[in-house]
């Protein structure tokens, strides 16, 4: 649990620095929600990306890529850690286009390919991936909706509204596959378990 905390005391300082972006800026930071791999559990929290130029649906693509998270103990030192755990379990996402550069489209599709999730889940000693499946769904929901709603774009009847869902991997993981109909999502303060460690 000390853990979470350092790691979520490094995520909510620099968190709260986002708003603050000098004008003239050729970049910028933006929000990413990812699982964050802890003890026993993962738990999703706001991660910063610097972003060069303005990519639309650029925290989707986003979702699955290694972070580098601060660990910070009693003294200041430390190293970084990618503490995101959608990408330490092999997770993958294709996300199609958002535009034909005239209008969004109604849907966003994006692909979760979860095929090695179970091998990896094997290799560090947990019996299913499930609750890392479950909470990388979330972030995707979470980060589809932000291009939509923090970026100043207006509602018309052309924006975005949908994202579809396939998921690649075992049947059990298919139950996240459907149409989720954009939404603002705040970032759930729950934990998801990794799962009891098999039986030898």
């Amino acid at each position: 649990m000390a853990l979470c905390r350092s790691v979520a005391t490094v995520v909510l300082i620099v968190g709260s620095l986002f708003p603050i972006v000098a004008r003239g800026s050729t970049w910028r930071l933006i929000s990413v929600a990812q699982p964050l791999l802890d003890e026993g559990f993962v738990s999703i929290w706001d991660v910063p990306y610097g972003e060069g130029s303005f990519v639309p649906g650029a925290e989707v693509n986003l979702t699955c890529e290694p972070n580098a998270i601060r660990m910070v103990g009693e003294e200041l030192g430390g190293g970084t850690e990618n503490r995101n755990a959608a990408n330490r379990f092999g997770l993958a996402i294709e996300a199609g286009r958002l535009s034909n550069e005239r209008e969004f489209f109604d849907t966003l599709t994006v692909t979760l390919d979860a095929t090695h999730a179970d091998s990896a889940a094997a290799a560090q000693g947990l019996a299913a991936p499930d609750g890392v499946i479950e909470a990388t769904v979330m972030c995707l929901r979470i980060n589809a909706e932000r291009f939509q709603f923090q970026r100043g774009i207006p509602l018309t009847s052309h924006q975005t509204k949908y994202l579809r869902l396939r998921v690649l991997g075992p049947e059990r993981m298919r139950r996240f596959a459907r149409v989720y109909k954009f939404a603002p999502l705040p970032l759930p303060g729950r934990a998801y378990d990794l799962g009891p460690r098999p039986e030898h």
